[in-house]
Order: C-alpha cells, then structure tokens, then sequence
C-alpha cells in the first residue's frame, strides 16, 4: 500500500550540514591518496598487480599506470611519472587542489565555479581524453609485441594456464 505522505523537503540546516559533510569527504579522500603515494612510493615497483583487468587477461586499463605515476608525483618525480601515465599531472592536480577547493566552498558556503567545475561536459572531455590516451597506448605496446609478450604473460590467467600445463611460457 502506497503511503499518502509526502515527504518534507530537507531543511536548510540538513543542506548544508550535506554539503560540508560531502566536502569533508572529499578533502579526507584526497588528503589519504597523497599521503598513501607517498608512503607506498618505495614499494611500487615490487607491489602486486592491482588492475582488475590488467590482472585477469593482461591488458591495461585506461588507468593502469596512475599508481605507480602518483608515487612518483608525490616525490616531485614529473619525467618519471609521465612515463607510467601520461595524464598522471591532471588527474594529480586534481587531488591536490581538493582540499583547497572544498576548503574555500565550506567557508564561502557555496560553490566555486559549478559551470565548469561540477561540469558534465568537462567529465566527458576527460574520459574522452583518458580513452583517445589509452587507445595511442595500446596501440604503441601492440606495435612491437610488448602487450603479448609480457602483459598478458604477467596476467593471473596466463599464471593459471601456465601452471594446468595449457600454454607454454
């Protein structure tokens, strides 16, 4: 049975309680990436494959690359990290400007620019930018074999095919 009630439109003091509770998040959120790129930097390279995708068949995600890349942005390490992922500044200056950014929106009490940056348009310009990246990668990594040769041969699938006597590396 349906009820009859409607429900009340929040109040002013739960809007905004909502919108310093989510800025808070977000600042929270960044602040424990930068500090877990920093700390997990001299372990990087010899960490597990976290990449769903990368894991189970080898292939590299439009991401793959960004942790690795945020280690070394978090060392001030610029040619390093665009060699693991070239969009790796944007998406890093992205998280540091965060807690600046919802900083400025609980004291002001509004948002900063909701035109562009709480932008549909800009979300779709980035993952546009993100795929045409991943697709000049992969392309580059098919061209001399290194996807076959040693992605897929790292993958968890390969390491299981491998160990049932079914490929032969």
């Amino acid at each position: 049975m349906r009820s009859t009630t409607a429900q009340r439109p929040p109040s002013g003091d739960e809007v905004e309680r909502d919108f310093v509770r989510a800025r808070v998040m977000a600042a929270s959120a960044a602040l424990i990436v930068l500090a877990v790129s920093y700390l997990y930097a001299p372990y990087v390279h010899d960490g597990p494959v976290v990449c769903l995708l990368r894991g189970l068949v080898g292939i590299p995600c439009p991401s793959c690359g960004l942790t690795r890349a945020f280690c070394a942005l978090s060392h001030f390490e610029l040619r390093e990290a665009l060699r693991y992922h070239a969009l790796s500044p944007i998406v890093f200056g992205a998280v540091v400007a965060t807690p600046f950014v919802a900083a400025y929106e609980v004291a002001t009490g509004r948002f900063i620019s909701r035109r562009w940056l709480y932008s549909s348009k800009l979300a779709w310009g980035l993952a546009a930018l993100f795929l045409i990246h991943h697709v000049l990668r992969s392309a580059l990594w098919m061209s001399d074999f290194a996807l076959l040769e040693g992605l897929v041969r790292e993958s968890w699938t390969y390491a299981v095919l491998e160990s049932m006597g079914l490929v032969h590396g």
